[in-house]
């Protein structure tokens, strides 16, 4: 009966430690650093995306582009992105990081006619965020002037709307990236594509705001 004991106890011990190591390697780590409010470091691999969340509803995303794609090639692109937890569909990155109206400066990977190196030879990428779910509307509405003006004083009437709204900052940093070859079956040819990409993010926000963020400091 001991030995029965000591072997199942044993077999618990690596099971344990086989769960540890498969949740270490996609761990994500979130702290409050100096010049950050919340950083966030951690791996991607490609097809993989990655959400925190916030608090207050707001949700930090790296998006994969394609993840549901059956093509290595097309699964390694990420773009920056956040969300409120009442508007999924609206997100709270793109409307008021300039230059308004595309998502290029957003990306990492080969999107957008970049290859994958420039994509990460551009980092850091810096970004704006919405802070307040009343304005996730005002914004969306602001950036559709900007990009699709009536005339003139509608482009910088939505110009000033951006640019009156309070945000947070980020920077996304590429710490590490992992290059491989994948076939592109749209062009006929291989290619290089990112593997995996070790990143940080740093966040930050106006004093007073989101002071419900899990273990930062208001």
């Amino acid at each position: 009966m001991k030995l029965v004991q000591v072997l199942f106890l044993s077999l618990l011990v690596l099971s344990f430690q086989a769960l540890s190591c498969s949740s270490q390697d996609q761990k994500i780590s979130s702290s409050a650093t100096p010049g950050c409010r919340l950083s966030l470091e951690g791996t991607l691999k490609k097809g993989e995306s990655f959400e925190y969340p916030m608090g207050e509803g707001l949700v930090f995303t790296l998006e994969n582009e394609n993840s549901m794609s059956d093509e290595p090639w097309a699964k390694s692109s990420w773009e920056i992105g956040m969300f409120h937890s009442s508007q999924k569909e609206k997100d709270l990155v793109f409307p008021v990081t300039p230059p308004y109206g595309t998502s290029e400066h957003l990306m990492i990977g080969s999107e957008y006619a970049m290859s994958p190196r420039e994509s990460v030879d551009r980092a850091p990428l810096i970004f704006h965020f919405l802070i307040q779910k009343k304005d996730i509307q005002v914004a969306w509405a602001a950036v559709e002037r900007v990009h699709r003006p009536k005339n003139k004083d509608d482009f910088y009437e939505g110009l000033k709307i951006i640019k009156d709204l309070p945000v947070g900052e980020g920077k996304l940093e590429v710490l590490s990236v992992t290059y491989e070859t994948a076939h592109n079956v749209r062009k006929h040819k291989d290619e290089e594509i990112i593997g995996q990409f070790r990143f940080r993010v740093c966040l930050n926000w106006p004093k007073g705001k989101l002071k419900d963020f899990p273990g930062v400091l208001p």
